[in-house]
């Protein structure tokens, strides 16, 4: 899901932050971004408030809208490990919540690639009651209709 939590520095609380994006990974990117931006010179207000502002990077986890009380993300993640990331970021956002994955493959190697390399991706995945459909095209009438 979300994380809140204390950045220390020597040992002392420097500030509170509340992340706006999912992933762990962005804990540390978190991490990376308060050290240079005190090393900057910034204040611990301004450090907290602007990783709490912080979105993420479009089409990576992007909040896209609510479609029949179902939270609609994009993600551009096309490798199992950006896949498995993204996964687990999404389940942590609605507890007991169902999670529908929709891999559109760009590329044969791409899908190849998930496949020979992500086997245990695709068993994680439909080991926890998700759904990973795969679709060489999608239309917005069918994704549509599918999520109605």
């Amino acid at each position: 899901g979300r994380y809140s939590f204390t950045i220390t520095k020597h040992g002392k609380p420097l500030c509170e932050v509340s992340l706006s994006v999912t992933g762990r990974h962005n804990i540390y990117n978190a991490l990376a971004c308060a050290a240079a931006a005190d090393l900057a010179g910034l204040s611990a207000e301004d450090i907290s408030r602007g990783l709490a502002a912080f979105r993420g990077a479009k089409r990576r986890m992007e909040y896209r809208g609510e479609l029949g009380g179902a939270e609609l993300y994009e993600d551009y993640g096309h490798h199992p490990t950006e896949i498995k990331t993204t996964l687990d970021g999404a389940r942590g956002l609605r507890e007991g919540g169902r999670l529908i994955c929709v891999f559109q493959p760009h590329t044969y190697s791409r899908t190849k690639l998930l496949i020979s390399g992500g086997g245990s991706l695709i068993q994680d995945v439909t080991s926890t009651k998700s759904v990973l459909y795969y679709l060489t095209v999608i239309k917005i009438a069918k994704l549509v209709e599918f999520c109605e």
